[in-house]
């Protein structure tokens, strides 16, 4: 659970409502509820399409889910969105990704 998800709906996007809707695209499942985002894990991504919503931080957000997905997450506008924050976080991801596939 995370709590002070309220907080969440002003900003770029709705940030509580937009993970809602793409992580049911990619096959995870979270809730709303008031000041509270309840998570229900299920220990799986699927993969897919999904969008960022012009939104940096849910672009990035899918990005660290995609590391863990069962199959490929496209998101849309993905490297337009994040460059307006930081050039780099792709490239970190790869980074981190290779690390953790060496670690194992």
């Amino acid at each position: 659970m995370i709590r002070g998800a309220s907080r969440l709906e002003y900003k770029e996007s709705d940030r509580g409502l937009t993970l809602q809707s793409e992580f049911a695209e990619a096959g995870g499942a979270h809730r709303p509820r008031g000041d509270r985002m309840i998570i229900h894990g299920t220990g799986v991504v699927n993969g897919g399409a999904v969008a960022s919503h012009n939104d940096h931080r849910i672009a990035m957000c899918l990005g660290i889910a995609a590391t863990k997905a069962l199959g490929p997450i496209t998101i849309h506008d993905a490297e337009s969105v994040v460059e307006k924050a930081t050039r780099i976080f792709w490239d970190d991801l790869e980074e981190l990704e290779l690390i953790a596939k060496q670690t194992v």
